[in-house]
C-alpha cells in the first residue's frame, strides 16, 4: 500500500502536538482513554473500507476460532493519512496506543526511539512456524532496529514501469528490453511519443513522481544514497544525486515527461491515456486494471538499471506491531501470527492481486494466480522478481517523518524550474539540521 502524506512528525516524548489534533471527529477515536482491558482488542488500519471490512471478517473467524483467548477485537479504520498518523500521536501522549495497528517499515525505527512497539524478536525465536525466511529479508531489515524485530509481515512494495501495450502497437515500438536498459534508454524511449495538438502538448513518453523513497533506488543504482548506512548523515546533496535528478528534470523540460501543474491534481496521467510509461507501485496494479477496464492494453517493465550497471529497486511495506501499551501482548501475538501466515495473505493480497504479499510464499502463490485470472498486469511477476534480485536492506531512519516533509516541501519547486544542485544542497542542509536536533532529542 503507498505510503500516505502525513504531518511532520519529531520525537513524540519531547515535542508537542499539532493543536486541535485530539479533535478528528472520528467518533471513538478520540485521545482520550478508552478504558480498555484485556479482553477487548484494539486493531487500528490505514486502509480502504473494503480491506477494512475484510479484515474485520478475518479476525472475527479467528476469534471464534480461538474461544480460550477471551477476547473481542474492534477494528478501526482512519483512511486519511495524515488523520491516521495524528491518531498515533496524540493516544501515544495517554499511552492509549491500539494494542495492534499496521505499522509501516518505514516508521519502525520513530516507532521504537518513542517506545511505541514491543520488540518480538524472542518470540519469534520459540515460534519455527513463524518462518522468517519466508519473509522478504529487505523488508526483515525495515522491520527491524539492530538485532530486534518488531512486526511481522503483510505486504511488501515496490516500484515498475508501467506501460501502455496500445500506444507501443500503434507507434510500431516492440516491447522494451527491461532486462537490460537503462535510464537513458527509457528518456530516449519516451522521447517517441510526444505529441501536441497546436501549441498546447497532449502525450508524453513517461512520467514519474518526486518520491523520495523511490529516488532513494533511482539515487542508489547511480551510485549515491539519501542516507548513510548507519542512518545518521544525511547524503542527499551529493553530486552523483544532483546529477541523477538532473537527467530526470530535464524530461520535464523537454517535453518527454509532464509537469505536475500542466495535468491538475486529480489527473492520473497513465490511466487517463496521456503518457505512454509511467513509474508507479506494485499497490497500484489492481487499481490501474479497475480503472482501465478494456480502454487499452497494458503491462509492467522492470525499473531501468543505473550508471552502477545494477538495478536497485527501493522497498517499503506495512506490517503488524504490537503496541507497548497493550494489556494483551500474548493475545495480539496470536492474532498478528494468524494474520501474517501464508494463508491469510494470500485472502488478503494474492486472491485479489491488490499488490505484493509480505512472503514469499505467497507472492509465488500471486503470480500464479495472476496467469490463471488473465488480467493486465501480465507481467505481474516481474515485482517479486526485483524484491528478490535488486531490493537492498535498509531501516530507514528515526527521523524519517521530517525528512519526507522537507523533501515534499523542497522538491516541489523542481517543477517550477528551480535547479536540482540548489534544490537537493537545501534538502541535505534542512534534513540535516533536523536529524540533529532529532537525534539529540532522543538522546542518541
Amino acid at each position: 500500500m503507498p505510503y500516505p502524506s502525513r504531518a511532520p512528525t519529531r520525537a513524540i516524548n519531547r515535542r508537542s502536538f499539532i493543536a486541535g489534533s485530539a479533535a478528528l471527529g472520528l467518533g471513538g477515536l478520540s485521545g482520550c482513554s478508552t478504558g480498555r482491558s484485556a479482553d477487548r482488542l484494539t486493531f487500528l488500519v490505514n486502509h480502504t473500507n473494503q480491506e477494512a471490512q475484510l479484515f474485520q471478517q478475518v479476525i472475527d473467524r479467528f476469534v471464534q476460532s480461538h474461544p480460550r483467548l477471551g477476547i473481542r477485537v474492534q477494528v478501526q479504520n482512519i483512511a486519511n493519512g495524515a488523520q491516521f498518523y495524528t491518531k498515533l500521536r496524540t493516544v501515544s501522549v495517554t499511552h492509549d496506543l491500539p494494542d495492534i495497528w499496521y505499522a509501516r517499515t518505514l516508521d519502525t525505527a520513530f516507532n521504537v526511539a518513542n517506545h511505541w512497539q514491543r520488540s518480538l524478536t524472542d518470540r519469534i525465536r520459540s515460534e519455527p512456524t513463524i518462518e522468517v525466511g519466508d519473509m522478504w529479508p529487505s523488508q526483515v531489515r525495515q522491520m527491524s532496529v539492530g538485532d530486534q524485530q518488531y512486526s511481522l509481515p503483510y505486504d511488501f512494495s515496490c516500484y515498475a514501469i508501467y506501460y501502455n501495450k496500445t500506444m507501443f502497437a500503434d507507434a510500431g515500438i516492440p516491447r522494451p528490453d527491461d532486462e537490460n536498459w537503462t535510464w537513458p534508454d527509457l528518456f530516449e524511449l519516451a522521447s517517441a511519443f510526444g505529441h501536441r495538438t497546436g501549441r498546447r502538448q497532449d502525450r508524453w513518453g513517461f512520467y514519474f513522481s518526486l518520491n523520495d523513497w523511490l529516488f532513494d533506488g533511482i539515487f542508489r543504482s547511480n551510485g549515491g544514497t539519501l542516507f548513510s548506512e548507519d542512518g545518521t548523515r544525511v547524503t542527499v546533496g551529493s553530486p552523483n544525486n544532483i546529477d541523477t535528478m538532473r537527467q530526470f528534470i530535464q524530461q520535464l523540460d523537454n517535453g518527454n515527461a509532464p509537469r505536475s501543474q500542466t495535468l491538475g491534481a486529480a489527473v492520473d496521467p497513465f490511466v487517463s491515456g496521456l503518457v505512454a510509461m509511467a513509474v508507479n507501485g506494485s499497490w497500484a496494479s489492481k487499481q490501474t486494471r479497475d480503472q482501465i477496464g478494456d480502454r487499452f492494453d497494458w503491462d509492467v517493465l522492470k525499473l531501468p538499471k543505473g550508471s552502477t550497471g545494477r538495478r536497485a529497486v527501493a522497498t517499503a511495506g506495512g506490517a503488524w506491531g504490537i503496541s507497548a501499551d497493550s494489556k494483551n501482548p500474548d493475545a495480539c501475538w496470536e492474532l498478528i501470527t494468524h494474520l501474517s501466515a501464508r494463508q491469510q495473505i494470500n485472502t488478503f493480497i494474492s486472491e485479489p492481486l491488490r499488490g505484493t504479499p509480505g512472503r514469499q510464499s505467497s507472492a509465488a502463490d500471486e503470480t500464479r494466480m495472476a496467469a490463471k485470472d488473465d488480467q493486465p498486469p501480465h507481467s505481474f511477476g516481474i515485482f517479486a522478481e526485483q524484491l528478490r534480485q535488486d531490493s537492498y536492506p535498509v531501516t530507514y531512519p528515526s527521523f524519517w517523518a521530517e525528512f519526507e516533509t522537507i523533501w515534499n516541501n523542497r522538491t516541489s519547486a523542481l517543477n517550477a524550474g528551480a535547479r536540482p544542485e540548489d534544490v537537493l544542497v537545501q534538502v541535505q542542509q534542512d534534513s540535516s539540521a533536523a536529524a540533529r536536533r532529532y537525534l539529540s532529542e532522543s538522546g542518541k
